[in-house]
């Protein structure tokens, strides 16, 4: 490989870079926020503010377990591979085939990345759910169902 080759994965580098340092400073500030107002069931929920609030409140559980289950990782699961689908085409018809590679490892990145944060915020919220009055069994179904989607992953990869 040459050098030319190595300098289009550059991009995709600096943004997973990016990406990881939000990541750990979105982490670090969940860590020392402080809660204030207590929920139903005397659990705290932290205040969030700043443009990464709604998606540290879902990383950290502190959506209902109905919202996280259906609206934060159904629907990122959903459309995901719909948004890869849009965009890998248009790609590879406007751009080189180095860039529509790039593009491709970008997207599957950023949807195993977005995979990785609504089900681990689903999962957090499972662990909430009866502390705010929810039933345990819904709880225990959400994380049978995170873990049958993993299996199921595995086994289409495989």
């Amino acid at each position: 490989m040459g050098t030319e080759s190595w300098l289009s994965f550059l991009p995709l580098l600096l943004v997973l870079l990016i990406a990881g340092l939000i990541w750990a400073k979105v982490r670090r500030d969940a860590r020392n926020a402080s809660p204030i107002p207590v929920a139903q069931g005397g659990a705290p929920i932290p205040e969030y503010k700043g443009p990464l609030a709604f998606f540290r409140r879902h990383y950290n559980g502190d959506y209902s377990l109905a919202r996280s289950y259906w609206v934060n990782t159904f629907l990122v699961s959903l459309f995901a591979p719909v948004l890869g689908l849009i965009l890998l085409p248009w790609l590879s018809e406007n751009f080189p085939a180095r860039y529509g590679s790039a593009g491709f490892l970008f997207i599957t990145g950023l949807g195993i990345a977005a995979w990785f944060w609504a089900v681990s915020g689903t999962w957090a919220s499972a662990n909430k759910h009866v502390q705010r009055g929810g039933k345990s069994g819904w709880a225990t179904v959400a994380k049978f169902m995170i873990v049958m989607g993993v299996l199921k992953t595995f086994g289409d990869v495989g």
